[in-house]
């Protein structure tokens, strides 16, 4: 009688191509098993969130979306934008990266604050002094005033 087919692939020899390929594959995900969990962690985020799905999706209309913005959109906006955006970047080429991430977690709260300060009735003298005892605001005041001292200080000084 026949003897049946075994279908499984041979193990590949020591020192082949594909065994060195496979053990240096192998090293690599040793290697970055904590960062490949931390990626793994946040594409389950993104996911969670909806990002994923609306990524995915604005990939695929992309052509849609450039269409509908460039008939919506006046020439003249855009170029004012790129050149904001340019001013920008020349603004804050020089700015150290921890000091732009230590500024972009606090705007959110300096705009809130700005817009809730808006809706608040004038402040007298003493109701700015009676602020100043407030930690957050005294804090505040005295990064305006370093930031104001920074700025009227000569650089070539």
């Amino acid at each position: 009688m026949a003897k049946a087919i075994s279908t499984r692939p041979l193990p590949p020899a020591n020192g082949s191509r594909r065994a060195r390929t496979g053990a240096s594959v192998s090293e690599a995900l040793d290697a970055s098993a904590d960062s490949l969990r931390n990626l793994l962690e946040l594409i389950r985020l993104l996911d969670e969130k909806g990002f994923l799905r609306l990524g995915t999706d604005v990939l695929r209309s992309e052509d849609r979306m450039i269409s509908v913005l460039t008939e919506r959109v006046d020439p003249a906006d855009v170029r004012a934008l790129v050149r904001s955006v340019q001013r920008l970047g020349a603004v804050l080429g020089p700015v150290e990266p921890e000091a732009a991430r230590w500024l972009g977690r606090r705007l959110p709260n300096a705009l809130q604050g700005a817009r809730q300060g808006e809706a608040e009735p004038p402040l007298a003298a003493l109701d700015i002094l009676k602020a100043l005892s407030e930690p957050d605001v005294n804090r505040g005041v005295r990064m305006v005033l370093g930031f104001l001292r920074g700025i009227g200080r000569d650089p070539d000084r």
